[in-house]
């Protein structure tokens, strides 16, 4: 693609993500800015990172640097993103040339092993790393903006990609990237935000639910009490004080007070389990648990496995399966694990 087709190509994606409401600020020198003389073909892939900015380094975390590049005793030169995605939800528009993003890692489908910058859109979040939550904003903003890229490089949401799953060498982002491809997905397919966007309600709820198990599993808590504080936590309550924090798997105002796995439940009730059709209608809660295990367990296995490659202590399988007994356990109206 040549220089040209990649400035019009992000002009079409700054222009649709205006048109659904979002800001767009583009960075000065943004349509010239690239690291690197070759070729730009932006349409093989969006990356999503997180920038690990500190939460007092403001709302737009570790812009500078992203546009001039990283210095120090392994110095990297700018840009390093193509998009800069701000802690409001925000976006900045750095470069539509090539950026220092993707480093060692692949191959993914048809990007090149170690090769991947100058056949895809990177974006940075400012986000710590260590558990900080997403706006709604921020998220809504992400889950858009990686649509429309799929949108004008007439691509599927497969075509988005955690830099977590380009290269083990990274943890971010700490969300669970299938829910946001699934996400996108819906967006892809009403060509646009929804008025009543009952999916990113729920995505909303299922990352406060990770943030909330990796904050827990960095905490690094005794083995012996680390089910019931995770759910504790999970649950939003404080095991200290017991007081309710805003973090809560439910019960969900989108979906007539559902919990949250009921809501996915609910959800996916067309695809004709019993199971899942009797937990849609609340029938049966302990049939439910048993249906929906197994994406209970995925997403308990992401959270932990993310926090321990951030440095926490502890077997993820092990962790993961006690969340997920104290969650039926929950749901099905009793108290132990």
């Amino acid at each position: 693609m040549s220089a040209t087709l990649a400035v019009d190509f992000y002009r079409e994606w700054n222009a649709l993500m205006r048109s659904w409401g979002h800001t767009v600020v583009e960075v000065d020198g943004c349509e010239s800015r690239t690291a690197s003389a070759r070729a730009y073909d932006p349409r093989g892939g969006f990356f999503e990172h997180h920038d690990a900015s500190s939460r007092l380094s403001g709302n737009w975390g570790s812009l500078p640097s992203i546009i001039a590049g990283r210095k120090g005793s392994a110095p990297v030169p700018g840009p390093l993103s193509n998009l800069q995605f701000a802690r409001d939800g925000q976006v900045a528009l750095v470069a539509v040339g090539t950026a220092n993003h993707g480093g060692v890692g692949g191959p993914r489908g048809a990007l090149p092993a170690n090769d991947a910058n100058r056949f895809t859109c990177g974006a940075e979040v400012a986000n710590d790393g260590l558990g900080e939550a997403y706006s709604p904003e921020l998220t809504r903003a992400l889950i858009h903006g990686e649509a429309a890229w799929a949108i004008v490089a007439g691509r599927t949401a497969e075509y988005v990609i955690g830099h977590k799953e380009w290269t083990n060498r990274k943890i971010d982002p700490l969300v669970d990237m299938n829910l946001r491809r699934a996400a996108v997905a819906a967006v892809i397919a009403n060509r646009g935000p929804q008025q009543e966007d009952d999916f990113m309600a729920l995505f909303n709820n299922i990352e406060e639910f990770q943030v909330a198990v990796n904050r827990a599993v960095l905490c690094r808590t005794p083995a012996d009490r680390e089910g019931a504080w995770l759910w504790d936590r999970v649950a939003g309550i404080d095991d200290k004080t017991g007081a309710v924090s805003a973090v809560t798997v439910g019960p969900l105002s989108e979906f007539g007070g559902r919990n949250l796995p009921q809501a996915l439940a609910y959800l996916f009730r067309e695809d004709g389990s019993p199971l899942l059709l009797a937990a849609a209608r609340n029938e049966d809660p302990a049939a439910f648990v048993e249906a929906m295990r197994p994406a209970l367990t995925e997403v308990a296995r992401s959270a932990v496995a993310a926090a321990q490659q951030a440095g926490a202590s502890g077997d993820a399988e092990e962790i993961a399966e006690a969340v997920v007994a104290r969650m039926g356990a929950s749901l099905v109206g009793q108290s132990g694990a």
